[in-house]
């Protein structure tokens, strides 16, 4: 059976650590506020915010169509523009936070100025929803017993919290059935029942962090729970504020916010006081055993991820937990969140977890990961994929607005990668398009999504739920993709976040010089942030990610005893989930395309690589001599190298004579102790790296052809270096079919 760690004791060691306080928010309402912005910079506010709802932001038209606002949003737009000056200031915030929040895209956000958001409000429980006998419900997920401070500084307990177990059915919320109130709350905000519904509303009746959300209207909230055993109870909780010291502390400068998803939205964050279901947020002793694994190196809230060993029965499985795809590693003395440097230290875990014998497959758990960098997103997927990895394509709106802003940075020195999609803006502008034709970005290129190649050669699991949101979509999308993965997933699709984000602040300190760029500074050190570029599946322009997400390939259902017991009987489902994969075909051999890409052998002979480039992957060629018979490669960045070598080193063999058992050929390496080569033998029931070639080499190599009923064998050389260049030599030469 899992190990695992029953919450209720997970409940006691918390009950040992002293107590947090908290605010009441009917003493509170008058610091939770908005500074008085004079008519100026109540002007600037409403252009640069209508600026980027209306002309930047990339999902305004596939929201209108998907959720219908467009009438509401214009009623709001021609409310402020008209009469902003004649509100105060307040009520021209909570207009622009309206609109922008009833786009139900968790790219999108506008920020409130400090010290309003500098709070939080919050109930001292979270939510999970579950399904039991067919029927789904929200479950208490996690209870919090805070100190309250009251008005006049005296410190009492918190009344209702021993009420409340772990598992308890959320029946009512402010008097209505639970089921009743969120069909309010979608009519209210003339929300569909799309996936970003099931993500905001677990979230916001309990928890608001005033950086993005308003104050609740309410200062108490009354709820009614049903125990295990049927008997109900009810309680009134009041709206508890937490605040932000570094945020509320005096500076001489405006504050500025970074962006960070997760902390607005209460996912990952110690805010939000860990959702159960990603407990592994825990920090100190707790750490160890949560989920039923044996951690290697625990997850918490500064690292982000974490890896270790799940056991369910007599069978092991790797544990590998990313909680954002912006995690931080140790480098020295400190910390750095830089992409390829990350996924270096993540390449390491896999390679021991491939090569450790006793572990059977992957679970790779990206619940609640609601996004970070697309880089590393795209850069991961090579490590599990059979095949080159074609990384996600972007497109611009096009607008006057966006050509305007790419005129202006295009033109700065160091920007040629900006130049190219403005090229792109003003070919495409005159058409009746809402959108550019696709195109990749320099830090999400194929190039580098393939800079290393495959390491992982086991089933693997991608495990995740609709808060997977954002890069975490990007990276869910291209594991099913490849076929690099088998997706399963708590609900039937991951977020729907289908776009990279910029912020107003990010345009003004990196692309400031612009001459005439006409984003004026934002009061307050306020900030406003957009989705920019949509992102599609496979370079497909109708395979939307946005408010569509990934569709998952089994759904596994969290029940109760999976919140009390955490997780033990989906990770029950997922080990079997790799052991139906673990017969022998790790990956199934991609579809031939048609008869031109299998060679006839039906004779011993010699092969020349300019033979073998029939098999593509419509990736760019690069320069990669080809002489002869020879596949040579000298001082050339190893970035690059890996679409090189698979563009004009792979051959698919149907070989039709029985005598015919081996490959041929010589191999030279010259100083190339960071550069490996494979050799990778590929038929329809097994597939394994059958050479690799390191260091210095100068010899013959034969390699065993397989016998196979259909006759076919692919082999493919690959290349992989854990250094951006490798200024060594390799040669393959003298191919032969034996």
């Amino acid at each position: 059976m899992i190990r695992f760690i029953f919450v209720l004791s997970l409940l006691f060691c918390q009950s040992s650590f002293a107590k947090e306080q908290r605010f009441l928010l009917e003493n509170m309402r008058s610091e939770i506020r908005v500074p008085n912005y004079t008519n100026d910079q109540k002007r600037i506010v409403v252009e640069q915010a209508l600026q980027i709802f209306q002309r930047v932001n990339t999902n305004e038209t596939v929201k209108n169509a998907v959720h219908g606002n467009r009438n509401f949003n214009q009623g709001i737009i021609d409310d402020v523009s008209k009469n902003y000056l004649q509100m105060s200031s307040e009520e021209m915030i909570l207009k622009l936070s309206s609109l922008y929040l009833a786009q139900f895209d968790d790219h999108l956000n506008f920020y409130f100025p400090p010290p309003y958001s500098c709070y939080t409000s919050e109930l001292p429980f979270d939510l999970q929803y579950v399904t039991e006998a067919g029927r789904s419900f929200y479950v208490i997920s996690y209870v919090s017993d805070f100190d309250i401070v009251q008005k006049d500084g005296t410190v009492t307990a918190l009344p209702g919290f021993e009420l409340m177990t772990v598992g308890d059915e959320l029946v009512s919320y402010q008097g209505e059935s639970i089921e009743r109130f969120f069909e309010k709350r979608a009519d209210l905000n003339q929300v569909p029942k799309v996936n970003f519904r099931a993500r905001r509303e677990r979230w916001t009746p309990v928890w608001r962090n005033h950086r993005v959300f308003p104050m609740p209207s309410e200062d108490k909230v009354a709820v009614q729970f049903r125990r295990a055993n049927g008997t109900s109870y009810n309680v009134e909780f009041p709206w508890l504020v937490n605040s932000n010291a570094a945020c509320l502390k005096p500076s001489p400068t405006p504050k500025t916010h970074s962006v960070d998803l997760a902390t607005d939205l209460g996912v990952g964050s110690e805010e939000t006081r860990h959702l159960i279901m990603n407990p592994k947020n825990f920090t100190g002793p707790l750490a160890t055993g949560v989920n039923g694994v044996d951690w290697v190196m625990p997850v918490n809230t500064s690292n982000k991820y974490g890896w270790g060993y799940l056991t369910v029965g007599t069978k092991k499985y790797g544990y590998f937990n990313l909680t954002s795809f912006s995690p931080q590693i140790t480098v020295g003395s400190g910390y750095t969140t830089d992409s390829m440097m990350v996924l270096r230290e993540f390449r390491k875990i896999w390679e021991t977890l491939n090569n450790d014998v006793t572990v059977k497959g992957l679970i790779i758990d990206v619940r609640n990961n609601v996004g970070g960098s697309l880089t590393l997103s795209s850069s991961m997927i090579q490590a599990f994929s059979p095949s080159p990895v074609l990384s996600s394509r972007f497109r611009l709106r096009n607008t006057e607005e966006n050509l305007y802003l790419y005129r202006k940075i295009g033109a700065m020195p160091g920007y040629e990668d900006m130049n190219r999609q403005r090229i792109m803006l003003e070919t495409s502008i005159s058409t009746s398009s809402d959108y550019t034709d696709l195109f990749p970005l320099f830090h999400t290129s194929d190039a580098l999504a393939n800079r290393a190649g495959r390491i992982f050669f086991k089933p693997v699991v991608v495990f995740t739920n609709n808060a997977c949101y954002s890069a975490c979509d990007d990276f869910v999308g291209l594991m099913q993709d490849h076929k690099a993965a088998v997706i399963v997933g708590e609900d039937v699709q991951t977020g729907g976040g289908g776009a990279n984000v910029w912020t107003h602040q990010y345009i003004q300190t990196t692309y400031l010089p612009a001459p005439g760029l006409n984003w004026e500074t934002l009061p307050f050190g306020q900030n406003i942030r957009f989705p920019f570029r949509q992102f599609t599946r496979l370079g497909d322009p109708s395979a939307m990610v946005e408010d569509v997400g990934v569709m998952v390939d089994e759904v596994v259902s969290p029940t109760i005893a999976d919140v009390l017991l955490s997780s033990k009987h989906e990770f029950e489902k997922l080990a079997a989930v790799i052991d139906r994969l673990d017969v022998g075909v790790y990956i199934p051999v991609p579809a031939e395309p048609g008869p031109a890409r299998w060679l006839d052998i039906e004779k011993a002979q010699a092969l020349s690589f300019q033979h073998a480039q029939f098999k593509s992957y419509s990736l760019e060629p690069q320069p990669l001599a080809v002489v002869g018979s020879s596949l040579t490669h000298v001082g050339y960045s190893a970035n690059r190298l890996p679409e090189a070598v698979l563009a004009n080193a792979s051959f698919a063999l149907h070989i039709k004579e029985a005598s015919i058992s081996k490959l041929s050929f010589d191999a030279e390496l010259q100083k190339a102790e960071t550069l490996r080569v494979f050799v990778e033998i590929r038929t329809s029931t097994q597939q394994s790296f059958v050479k690799v070639l390191s260091g210095s080499v100068s010899q013959n190599i034969e390699i065993p052809l397989p016998k196979t009923a259909d006759g076919k064998v692919e082999v493919i050389f690959w290349t992989s270096s854990d250094q951006g260049f490798n200024l060594g030599k390799f040669q393959i030469s003298n191919l032969q079919i034996l």
